[in-house]
C-alpha cells in the first residue's frame, strides 16, 4: 500500500532503484515513515504562518548542511530536529524541559512549547489539527508520555523507585506536576476528508477554527530549491 501511494504521488522525492538488484523497486529511506501512519497511531499537527522569506532561509540553511544522517536519541533526535526547524521561524520558541524531560527533547515538550510560544504571541497565525487512526483490528495509540511523565504513570518504574529513593520518587513527581502536564487541544480541527473538519468529538469547530486552520495565505513564488548532497 506505501508502494504504491509512493508510485502515484511520490515519485519525484522518492524514485525506484536505478542500479543493481533491486532495479525497479522502492527505495530505501525514511519516506514511509509519514506514508500510512494513520493506521498505526492518532497525528496532532500544528500550523504556522511563515514567509517566502523565511522559508528561503530555511532552505539555505539546510542545503548548506550535509546531507548525512546523525541520530542521537538524548541530543539530536527527532524532536530536535522540530526544535531546530522552528527556531528558524521563530527563534527561541521551543526548548528542552531541564526538569520534566531531564534535557531530552520529546515531542511533548515541542507541542507544549510552541503553544505557550503562540499563546504568548495572539498575533502569530497559528492552529492545530488532528488525523485520527484508521479504525481496524491494530492496537490503537495512546497518547505520548514526557520523560519522568512516563516514570511517574507506570508502576513498574515509580513503585520501585518510592521503596528504594523515596525523595527521588517525589521530586519526580513534584516535577511533573508543576512543569510537565500538557493536553493536545480539544477544539482541534480533525482531519477526516480534507475541507471537512470537525472537533474531536464529532461536533462542529469552535467559530473561527476552520479559518485559523485553512486560510493561512501559501508564500509568493520562488524558484525551487535545489538539495545539495
Amino acid at each position: 500500500m506505501r508502494d504504491q501511494y509512493r508510485r502515484d504521488h511520490l515519485l519525484e522525492l522518492a524514485p525506484d532503484v536505478e542500479k543493481g538488484k533491486k532495479v525497479g523497486e522502492a527505495p530505501g529511506g525514511e519516506w514511509t515513515q509519514l506514508v500510512g501512519a494513520s493506521y498505526d497511531r492518532r497525528i496532532y499537527g500544528f500550523q504556522i504562518q511563515t514567509t517566502a522569506e523565511e522559508d528561503e532561509e530555511f532552505m539555505n540553511r539546510f542545503n548548506d548542511s550535509r546531507n548525512t544522517g546523525h541520530f542521537n536519541l538524548l541530543f539530536h533526535n527527532c524532536a530536535d530536529f522540530s526544535r531546530t526547524l522552528l527556531d528558524v521561524y521563530y527563534p527561541h520558541s521551543v526548548h528542552r524541559n531541564i526538569f520534566s524531560d531531564l534535557g531530552i527533547t520529546t515531542p511533548k515538550q515541542v507541542a507544549r512549547s510552541l503553544t505557550k510560544y503562540a499563546d504568548q504571541h495572539p498575533d502569530l497565525k497559528f492552529s492545530t489539527f488532528m488525523i485520527p487512526q484508521v479504525p481496524g483490528s491494530i492496537k490503537r495509540s495512546h497518547p505520548i508520555d514526557g520523560v519522568l511523565e512516563a516514570v511517574v504513570k507506570s508502576k513498574k518504574y515509580v513503585v520501585p523507585l518510592a521503596v528504594l529513593n523515596p525523595e527521588v520518587a517525589a521530586g519526580f513527581v513534584v516535577a511533573y506536576l508543576t512543569d510537565g502536564r500538557f493536553k493536545a487541544p480539544k477544539d482541534a480541527a480533525v482531519e477526516v476528508i480534507p475541507g471537512e473538519p470537525t472537533t474531536m468529538n464529532g461536533a462542529a469547530p469552535v467559530p473561527g477554527a476552520d479559518e485559523a486552520r485553512r486560510p493561512l495565505p501559501a508564500p509568493a513564488a520562488t524558484p525551487a530549491p535545489t538539495i545539495t548532497q
